[in-house]
């Protein structure tokens, strides 16, 4: 009889009851099933967690980090991506580990305190210590007890609770953060943009928004009934205050309403408190350990991927932020980089089939495979054992000498103190020129020295078209296409790399203004050479507009200019209502009556 497998964990066999909860059906084909079915809680537990497994990679991390799905679901899409760069970028105090639970936590904080309490140390002062162990305290009481210690807990609060000010709060909080108590994980946030649909949005929540929709369409068409009673009352003599007040006089009871409530209708912002994790630090014997096992994986591992990996061991992304990322780079056994999805490549991990993640953004193209022999030290080089020669040992040398100290063959190298360091290549001192000296610092944002360095480099924009940087920084900020910078470039990288792309390598920036700026420049000849190039139209119409031509369009636009002006003389001589300068005085009669320009229309009075 066929039969279906049945693969469940301990913790869930447990949770669901053991045998009791396996329930065995025969279908209309004759299979048996065998299905676990547990208690209510179980359940429901289930049903949790298979929403939890539905969210978005974005999501999963915000709430591994401390974050309500009843916050979250506030928050603005670009608000989350902010809030991930943050988590991402915070590591852990190095040599700690997870707190066991908050009890476990507080023994150590209390132990730290004693350590260093004692003339000349941190705790001079009996206030001082115990003031700081009930901030301490607080932590622990804020925290949660059954998985990840995350506390989340605002200082205001601790201040509070303590009696002391939110300044020493901070003062003990960075106390903590250097012993490796306490590390933060998400940092106190004020001002997040909310969304006006929240996510999982239920239907009293939506009846609430259209009200609220409604409401705010009310209050504008108070507003609007408002201006009006003001202007009929400017009209009707009355200036200042005095109108402001006839016009809210002159409202019905429902636009004053409408008005009153405009306040309430606003959302505001979403606001988080600073989530911190417990942590305690790792004993000495831990740390030796610790060091002893890093040494033995070392020597164990001896595969390409493997020295890959430790050679850009800083660079590793980790296996439970894989989700968060749309591809990534992983390192597999034979040190070859395969391109994957986030959740595929954290499974290749998980599996054993890589050994690391790489960001494809850390790299223009993969990186080489580095063998073990290159990664030895430096310092280990051939020796060679012949005779020295007679004067060797003098400062200096012939290149001509055949002795100890001449490159025989390559086998001989200067010492390690005398060896020059590596010349950076022309891509990355370029980029590093470019990032710190000539680009607008709109462009900088976001951009590495690693990676424009990549983008050119796989240009072989200076390497085989023989461009300057000069170039490089006309070709990036847009020239000769733009003459001014966009005012608002929400992805630099983006941009940067939309310009390589359009780059025309035989015909650089400054040589195509300076062929521009001759006057014995066939221009029809020059754009020809162009379009067979593949030149963008904007620079098409560059190299065929002449001088000739702007010189027509400069005239004409002057002209237009005089035609408009003399229009607006003709206008202010023939109106009856305002003055030689075009200003009409609302109430003569009254001295301190506002001017105001002119509209030269009888109908309206001028205003």
């Amino acid at each position: 009889m066929p039969v279906n497998e049945l693969l469940v964990c301990d913790r869930c066999w447990h949770a669901a009851g053991g045998e009791d909860a396996v329930v065995t059906t025969i279908d209309e084909d004759g299979h048996l099933t065998v299905d676990l079915e547990g208690t209510a809680e179980f359940e429901a537990l289930v049903a949790a967690v298979e929403e939890y497994d539905a969210r978005h990679p974005i999501d999963r991390c915000l709430i591994e980090a401390g974050i309500r799905w009843e916050t979250l679901r506030w928050i603005a899409i670009p608000a989350r991506c902010d809030l991930v760069r943050y988590v991402l970028e915070r590591v852990p105090p190095r040599y700690s580990r997870l707190a066991l639970s908050p009890d476990a936590w507080m023994e150590a904080v209390a132990a730290h305190i004693e350590q260093q309490t004692g003339p000349g140390q941190e705790f001079r002062y009996n206030p001082k210590r115990r003031r700081w162990w009930r901030i301490a305290n607080v932590l622990r009481c804020c925290s949660d007890c059954q998985g990840r210690p995350l506390t989340w807990v605002s200082q205001e609060e601790i201040a509070a609770a303590v009696g002391c000010s939110t300044r020493t709060v901070r003062r003990c909080v960075a106390w903590l953060q250097r012993e490796g108590l306490l590390h933060e994980v998400l940092p106190g946030l004020e001002k997040l943009a909310r969304q006006f649909v929240p996510d999982d949005e239920t239907a009293a929540e939506q009846a609430e928004r259209e009200a609220r929709a409604a409401a705010a369409e009310a209050a504008e068409d108070a507003a609007v009934a408002r201006a009006m009673a003001e202007l009929d009352a400017v009209r009707g003599g009355l200036f200042g205050d005095q109108a402001a007040e006839a016009a809210a006089d002159a409202l019905s009871p429902e636009h004053a309403a409408a008005l009153a409530a405009v306040e309430e209708l606003e959302q505001g912002w979403v606001q988080l408190v600073p989530v911190y994790e417990l942590r305690t630090p790792m004993s000495a014997a831990e740390r030796a350990e610790e060091a002893a096992i890093t040494r033995a994986h070392t020597k164990l591992s001896d595969s390409p991927g493997d020295a890959l990996a430790r050679h850009y061991m800083a660079e590793l992304v980790p296996v439970a932020n894989a989700g968060v990322y749309r591809e990534l780079f992983a390192i597999g056994h034979d040190g070859q980089l395969t391109r994957l999805t986030g959740t595929d490549a954290a499974n290749a991990v998980t599996s054993g089939n890589a050994v690391g993640l790489l960001r494809p953004d850390q790299f223009g193209h993969p990186p080489k495979v580095i063998l073990n022999d290159l990664l030895e030290s430096s310092s280990k080089q051939t020796v060679d054992n012949r005779p020295a020669s007679p004067g060797s040992d003098q400062k200096g040398f012939r290149p001509s000498q055949k002795g100890a100290d001449s490159a025989v063959n390559g086998r001989t190298r200067p010492s390690e103190g005398d060896r020059p360091k590596a010349q950076q290549s022309e891509a990355v001192r370029a980029a590093e020129w470019l990032l710190r000296s000539r680009l607008h610092p709109v462009l900088c944002e976001d951009v590495s020295v690693r990676w424009l360095a990549s983008l050119i480099r796989g240009s072989r924009l200076l390497s085989e078209w023989r461009w300057t940087w000069d170039d490089l920084a006309d070709l990036i900020h847009g020239v000769p296409e733009y003459p001014h910078l966009p005012y608002d470039i929400r992805n630099s990288p983006g941009w940067i790399k939309a310009r390589f792309k359009r780059a025309i390598p035989q015909l650089p920036p400054a040589a195509l203004r300076r062929r521009l700026a001759e006057p014995d420049t066939d221009r029809a000849l020059l754009l020809e050479h162009a379009r067979l190039l593949g030149a963008p139209d904007r620079v098409l119409t560059l190299i065929a507009s002449d001088d000739e031509t702007s010189q027509h369009h400069r005239d004409q636009a002057e002209r237009a200019q005089l035609a408009d002006g003399a229009a607006k003389r003709a206008a202010i001589d023939n109106c009856p209502l305002c003055d030689e300068y075009g200003w009409l005085t609302t109430d003569p009669t009254d001295p301190a009556a506002p001017d105001v320009r002119c509209n030269h229309d009888l109908s309206t009075g001028g205003w």
